[in-house]
């Protein structure tokens, strides 16, 4: 009778995302500095997008947030 050999897998998923402790500090802190910001110079509407770029968590919403605030309007250069 042949011998069945069993072998035990385990599968760990990476994903680019904190755990969840570490969320909730991301989150409290987000609040903190938008609080601090707000008290400071009174600037009310700043969005703040934590990422990391050594996992790349959140790397396309940071990256979306540059894209979409450059400005249009080209500046001149020189003299007129």
């Amino acid at each position: 009778m042949p011998k069945l050999i069993t072998l035990s897998c385990q599968v760990i998923l990476l994903r680019n995302e904190p755990s969840y402790e570490l969320e909730k500090f991301l989150i409290d802190k987000k609040l903190s500095v938008k609080k601090r910001i707000k008290d400071s110079i009174g600037l009310e509407s700043i969005h703040i997008i934590e990422y990391s770029a050594l996992t790349g968590y959140n790397m396309d919403k940071f990256l979306d947030l540059i894209i979409d605030n450059i400005p249009t309007n080209k500046r001149l250069l020189g003299y007129y």
